[in-house]
């Protein structure tokens, strides 16, 4: 019921925090492409601390995102893998990913006077145009 009444930017908010924070597109990446121990996705990470790689990864379990399996054996082994709503993630940010690489850069766009601020006019028959400002 609590979701319901929620404000949808505020539940914004909160599913943006998935992404904030230094390394958490990084740890991310890593996990989309697959299950990783903690020593692999370490290595993956250059300049990563263990303390923020481990506060990333019990971040993301306590969100739903990725489930840390432990297995039984000396030494200690543990692996992570994303979970259905992981997965979801990963289509998402894919989908993101496409659509800001298939965007033109806004310097492209401005030599090529695609940017170029426009001001309505009004013709005189009533209709609305616009025309470039300046």
């Amino acid at each position: 019921m609590q979701a319901l009444l929620e404000d949808p930017g505020t539940r914004l908010e909160r599913n943006l925090k998935l992404l904030q924070g230094k390394y958490s597109a990084r740890v991310l990446h890593q996990l989309f492409q697959g299950t990783r121990r903690f020593g692999e996705l370490k290595r993956a990470i250059p300049g990563i601390s263990a303390k923020t790689l481990s506060d990333r990864l019990r971040f993301y379990t306590q969100e739903g995102i990725v489930t840390r399996i432990s297995y039984n054996v000396l030494p200690l082994r543990v692996e992570y893998h994303l979970t259905p709503k992981g997965e979801q993630l990963r289509s998402i940010m894919s989908q993101l990913q496409h659509l800001l690489d298939s965007a033109p850069d806004s310097a492209d766009e401005a030599a090529n006077g695609e940017n170029t601020p426009t001001r309505p006019t009004l013709r005189l028959n009533g209709s609305l145009s616009s025309r470039v400002a300046g």
